[in-house]
């Protein structure tokens, strides 16, 4: 019986499947990219060599990445690619991490479009993290545009650092990240000081963590997915002890499904 040969789309759903499952055996590595760089279309084929290119590192493949960086991407899509593989050899290889991610940074001159500025710098904070560079990762985090992004990245250093001791620095990153959400327009703001308020509450520092969700509470009216946001604030001051607060945020829930959520968590039907 003859097959047909596999679409573009379903080649890259097949490179999804193994990268995101982890999925590893003899070979399997070098039909990965056989597949990969054979799909027809130009972005298509190297969004595909994008994604597998972290694969490829994970299995003991750094010349087959480094080349596919190298040969096969352009702009944007190499200079991230360097910067996961950068960040894949961060406990492996702490110095060729450092190589990669330095030559990754330096290549964000290059790039002329803000918005891929800014992912590529999260790419690279998040490599200095996994690095334990706190310096970098946080030097480069506070350059991150839009804010929105600059908050979630800072918050993510903060609860990394805190969870293994640099308490000092966790604050610091936390104090950032609290300006930062400042900065935010009105429909990002709820959002953004609420990822704050989560690291708070995760440190212990629940009377701080509830006083960044009032803050939050006056912008939530903005936000896109206000039932949503007040719901998982009265969920989270709850479970700090806040019931009489979270009572009172449930009734600012206007929709009635939410709301009757919201008054269960606090004991009412």
């Amino acid at each position: 019986m003859k097959q047909e040969e596999l679409s573009d789309l379903e080649k890259q759903k097949m490179l999804a499947i193994l990268y995101l499952n982890k999925i590893y055996a003899p070979g399997l590595d070098e039909l990965v990219v056989r597949i990969a760089g054979s799909i027809s279309g130009k972005k298509e084929r190297e969004s595909a060599l994008l994604m597998v290119s972290p694969y490829l590192v994970r299995s003991g493949k750094l010349p087959l990445a480094d080349a596919i960086a190298r040969q096969e991407l352009e702009g944007y899509k190499r200079v991230v690619t360097l910067a996961r593989i950068g960040s894949e050899l961060a406990e492996s290889s702490p110095s060729q991490s450092l190589s990669y991610l330095r030559e990754a940074e330096d290549l964000l001159t290059e790039i002329e479009d803000s918005d891929d500025q800014g992912v590529l710098r999260q790419e690279i904070s998040g490599g200095y993290l996994r690095l334990k560079d706190w310096r970098k990762a946080l030097e480069l985090a506070k350059r991150i545009l839009p804010p929105s992004e600059m908050v979630y990245t800072l918050r993510g250093i903060a609860e990394a650092l805190w969870k293994v001791g640099e308490t000092a620095n966790a604050n610091a990153a936390l104090d950032d990240a609290h300006a930062g959400a400042n900065e935010t327009g009105q429909n990002e703001r709820a959002g953004a000081l609420d990822d704050v308020a989560r690291v708070l509450a995760q440190m212990g520092r629940s009377s701080e963590a509830v006083a960044v969700w009032e803050e939050a509470i006056t912008f939530a009216e903005f936000d896109p997915e206000c039932p949503k946001l007040l719901w998982s604030i009265c969920k989270e001051m709850v479970s700090l002890g806040y019931r009489q607060r979270a009572r009172e945020v449930a009734l600012l829930i206007k929709n009635d499904a939410r709301r009757r959520d919201a008054l269960s968590l606090v004991g009412e039907e």
